[in-house]
């Protein structure tokens, strides 16, 4: 897209480039001639005519904040309203204030939407109060605003010198004011709401933030839903800053409250002046703001060069700075870029009203263009100059609207006449055409597969833009279902997008759009959708002690085209013992049983529902448990059996070995051993052994059990013979005829065993007595 110059004003450009020795830039074809719009029957002095510029498409609102033609002095202001017939801008008729009198500035800012027309008069003298200001409502009713106007008074009186009306801005239903000066000389902006029973706007409240005089609060306002945007460009020594307010509730307890206060994150204004906020325009989704500062220093070091900032509204919703805008034109100092700025789609025209072409400095206009990641850039070539006499201020005020802009020359004397000053107002067409979109590959798909990285899908071009300034999405309208289509880039006219296929899609075609801002085209791209894959999961054959912890990985997966939703044990077969699995297919098994082989089975589940059953043999088993016996163990006959003593030492590879059994068994080699208190304490056998009389050596056979398996163990038993018991000698004693005594031997009778008996083994014939 570019604009339609006007070819008389096209051929003067073209003089001075050729003049100044610059190639001339093949701005746009002319598709129908433009309009230069005169003051009517203007006198030979300032009049201003195009100080602002309001348009809805179908009627015109130009004002002239100076411009007398009729009663009330020789400049009291005027608004001159055209309508738009069979495409050509026609003089409707000229509004002035009810009471018109010399030096208002009755036109000074002007808005028009819809029927609504808001006039701002910011140097009327009010009740005696000088400068204080004034604005004026009008209904249109049928071709026509008025016949009278509503005077809308400050609710609160700034004060002299105030200029109330010096900036307003109207949506949904809110009208504010800017109020220059007001409140103490910092400025303030005071808020209406509209009463559609008495068709009036009512006062409902003022903005003041309390900051230092001269601040300009409210030299700018621009009205969006229940967002209020606010410029004080004189703020922080003319650096600038903007506020936004929010609106909650409706009606007359409605509030406004700050929400965000916010400039560049760097300025370089000269001699701190930058007066950022001297222009505010939003896109049409009010997500991107363009705020000029006219007087910002140049990148290059020009001067009040002029900058343009773009803020972007982040997640929270606050104003982010996207990017700074600098002027392509050929001058260095004093151009006041970023003076207007106007949007319409994804276009922006910006203002640099003191640009010059060499020693004229009629005033320029700069084209910019938003891409997809939302930077703006200027196309080659986008700046044109206008055609009229030095100082003319050519961009000084932009409506840009329905493919069509009004840009004006407030100081350009009419006809070219110098010195006249009156201005003028220019209507530039946009030639376009739409884009191209050449579509010449198709995509395959997998139902549910893992999201694609980003691909080329289309080639883009365009008559009048840049390819890569070219904005492609994906829309409704193609024949494939399931379908999820991205546009994540533009690189030279190269479309690079993810397509992705959801579990149920279908191939057919995806539909996708290019567009300027303006106009757009559509084609269509194959995508084949191939059906979702089962997963994958396998396990290889595994074992597990009896009663054994422990885990099992698989030997593949879990893995998919899409993603795992869930693993699952299907089922353990005929274990019994615990199993899990966790969502990376590690099964974990406790208490191991039975002994035996079982078939385990795992499902896994993709994102699609598709689902795939692993089955594998999970073998428990159980090692015999041993007894490694201890060394000989001696022991006599007939002896006391004493103390325990170790057996031998078991041991088992599944079973703790506390919980083992161990018993004496058949089989054993020796007779006669007594096997007593025989136990197990953490895989040590003791028992207490007793060899009897007639016991005889060999083998004690032991077995261990862990209740499945056994294992024995033979435990060698030395037998030594039983020793003659012992007795001491007895001392010859005497005793009396019929006397009774004892004798006691000089050691008592003892054995390795038990005396049983002591007995008198012979008595002496010649003794009668008792023994």
């Amino acid at each position: 897209m570019r604009l339609t110059l006007l070819s008389y004003q096209w051929r003067f450009a073209a003089a001075l480039l050729l003049m100044f020795g610059l190639a001339m830039p093949a701005i746009a074809q002319v598709i129908a001639p433009g309009q230069v719009l005169d003051i009517p029957t203007p006198p030979p002095l300032e009049q201003r005519f195009g100080q602002s510029v309001s348009s809805d498409g179908q009627y015109l609102a130009v004002g002239a904040p100076f411009y007398g033609g009729g009663t009330g002095g020789t400049s009291p202001g005027s608004v001159i309203i055209y309508r738009k017939i069979s495409g050509s801008w026609t003089f409707s008729q000229r509004l002035q204030a009810p009471a018109p009198v010399n030096g208002d500035g009755y036109g000074y800012h002007v808005e028009l939407t819809g029927t609504q027309l808001i006039v701002g008069a910011p140097f009327s003298t009010v009740g005696g109060v000088t400068q204080q200001g004034i604005a004026y409502f009008y209904n249109r009713v049928g071709t026509n605003f008025g016949p009278g106007a509503q005077t809308l008074n400050p609710g609160v009186a700034p004060g002299a010198d105030a200029n109330f009306g010096f900036s307003h801005s109207q949506d949904a239903g809110w009208l504010a004011i800017g109020s220059l000066r007001g409140g103490g000389g910092d400025g303030q902006v005071q808020l209406y709401r509209y009463d559609g029973d008495f068709e009036a706007w009512v006062y409902h409240s003022t903005l003041d933030v309390s900051i230092a005089p001269g601040s300009n609060f409210g030299v700018r306002t621009l009205m969006r839903g229940d967002r209020l945007l606010i410029a004080a460009n004189g703020e922080q020594s003319a650096l600038g800053w903007v506020y936004e307010f929010q609106r909650s509730g409706n009606g007359a307890s409605a509030v406004w409250t700050q929400r965000q206060r916010f400039r560049p994150t760097a300025q370089s204004g000269a001699g701190g002046n930058s007066s950022f906020g001297s222009a505010l325009a939003l896109t049409s989704d009010n997500a991107t703001l363009l705020v000029g500062a006219p007087f910002e220093r140049g990148v290059n070091g020009g001067v009040f060069r002029g900058a343009v900032f773009a803020f972007r509204r982040n997640s929270a919703g606050d104003w982010q700075q996207l990017q700074r805008i600098d002027s392509v034109s050929p001058g260095l100092n004093a151009t006041r870029f970023g003076a207007a700025i106007g949007i319409d789609g994804s276009y922006a025209l910006i203002g640099d009203s003191q640009a010059a072409m060499g020693t004229p400095k009629p005033g320029g206009v700069q084209q910019y263009v938003r891409g997809t990641a939302g930077l703006w850039s200027s196309p080659t070539p986008g700046y044109f100059f206008g055609a009229g006499s030095n100082n003319a201020n050519f961009g000084s005020a932009i409506v840009f609207r329905g493919g069509e802009a009004i840009i004006a020359a407030p100081l350009e004397p009419p006809g070219g006449i110098p010195g006249a000053g009156s201005g003028r107002v220019y209507s530039y067409l946009l030639s376009n055409t739409a884009p191209v979109i050449n579509i010449s590959t198709s995509l395959q798909r997998r139902q549910g597969a893992a999201p694609s990285a980003a691909t080329g899908v289309a080639e883009v071009a365009d008559n009048e833009s840049a390819p890569q300034s070219l904005e492609g999405t994906a829309i409704a309208g193609g024949t494939a279902s399931g379908i999820t289509t991205v546009v994540t880039g533009n690189i030279g006219g190269g479309l690079l997008a993810e397509v992705d296929a959801s579990c149920t899609a279908t191939t057919g075609t995806q539909r996708l759009q290019v567009s300027d801002g303006l106009l757009a085209a559509t084609g269509n791209l194959q995508v084949n959708v191939l059906p979702n894959d089962q997963p994958v999961l396998a396990y290889a054959p595994a074992g597990a002690s009896l009663s054994g912890t422990g885990t099992i990985n698989p030997s593949q997966g879990p893995s998919d085209l899409g993603s795992i939703s869930s693993v699952v044990v299907q089922s353990p077969g005929t274990y019994t013992g615990t199993l899990t699995v966790d969502i990376g297919g590690v099964i974990s098994y406790a208490n191991a049983a039975p002994v035996g082989t079982h078939t385990v089975t795992i499902r896994v589940t993709d994102n699609c529902g598709a689902t795939r059953d692993a089955a594998f043999a999970l073998t428990v088993s159980n090692s015999a448990p041993s007894m490694a016996p201890a060394p000989p163990i001696s022991r006599q006959q007939g002896s006391a059996a004493g103390p325990a003593v170790t057996l031998g030492t078991l041991s088992d590879p599944d079973t703790a070995l506390g919980a083992l059994t161990v018993s004496q068994i058949s089989g054993g080699t020796a007779t006669g051993i007594n096997v007593a208190q025989l136990s197990n304490t953490a895989g040590t056998v003791t028992a207490v052994l007793s060899a009897g009389c007639t016991a005889t050596s060999g083998t004690l056979r032991f077995q261990v059990s862990d209740g499945s398996n056994t294992g024995t163990a033979d435990v060698q038993i030395n037998v030594a013979n039983n020793s003659a018991p012992v007795l001491g000698n007895y001392p010859a004693s005497a005793a009396l005829l019929a006397q009774t005594i004892s004798v006691s031997p000089d050691a008592a009778p003892g054995d390795n065993g038990v005396v049983s008996s002591i007995t008198v083994a012979s008595i002496p014939a010649t003794f009668s007595g008792t023994l």
